[in-house]
């Protein structure tokens, strides 16, 4: 009821909301924390910076790990600085006409990079290749020097990629979703987009996606689906 109460207060008033978190932020527990502190995302701004900052020092990994996605959509962030700092020395042009962007993997953290979410990696995943996605997710686009268009194309690392989207996702960025997007598929992106593209572009992916993935894929359009939509999905 709780979690419910914040977000709806942030739909209309996010300082407010914020405040509302505040009054109960000391004594709540660590999964409380955690659950009120993703309420955030709705209307997420800059001026939760600050609250997010300090959250990244709370004593539960959890609510640590939590304050960082929400920093990767806040490009303008002190966190988004470090990271950007860490990112670019990381890139360089590649081949022979320097046509690709090669990024090298990043060394073992130091304090300030565990802080801002550097960490052990999740099951299955290398960590060098894990830190690497994350200072990519957390990084502003403009440590890449140039447009999303002519950027992503000459980027192949998957964990690049990986991070690319978690920026876009977070930071609901049209212009980079849509270059993702045009180099493979990431239902996520979707959602980013303008709805007539959004739908455009699942009625052109409907046809060709497995059928597991069918759920993701119309789980990023809101409601009415327009009539040929509705029609193409009966029919698939």
């Amino acid at each position: 009821q709780r979690v419910g109460q914040l977000r709806a207060v942030r739909k209309s008033d996010p300082a407010a909301g914020r405040d509302l978190l505040l009054t109960t932020w000391a004594t709540d527990s660590a999964s409380d924390r955690r659950a009120l502190l993703e309420a955030l995302v709705v209307n997420l701004g800059p001026d939760d910076e600050d609250l997010l900052e300090g959250a990244l020092d709370d004593r539960a990994a959890s609510v640590r790990e939590l304050a960082a996605r929400l920093l990767d959509g806040l490009p303008t962030s002190r966190r988004a600085a470090r990271m950007a700092g860490r990112l670019r020395p990381l890139i360089r042009e590649a081949g022979l006409l320097r046509r690709h962007l090669e990024v090298r993997l990043p060394e073992d953290p130091d304090a300030a990079g565990r802080r801002d979410g550097l960490v052990r990696p999740p099951a299955g995943r290398s960590a060098r290749g894990w830190w690497l996605e994350r200072i990519v997710a957390g990084a502003p686009f403009d440590a890449w020097g140039g447009p999303a268009e002519k950027v992503v194309p000459r980027i192949g690392d998957p964990d690049v990629l990986a991070g690319l989207r978690r920026a876009a996702a977070a930071r609901r960025t049209p212009d980079w979703a849509r270059a993702l997007l045009d180099h493979g598929s990431a239902p996520e992106l979707l959602a980013v987009l303008p709805p007539e593209e959004r739908e455009a572009r699942v009625l052109d992916e409907l046809g060709r996606a497995p059928h597991p993935g069918i759920p993701a894929l119309l789980g990023t359009l809101p409601p009415a689906w327009s009539p040929q939509l509705s029609a193409s999905v009966v029919d698939r």
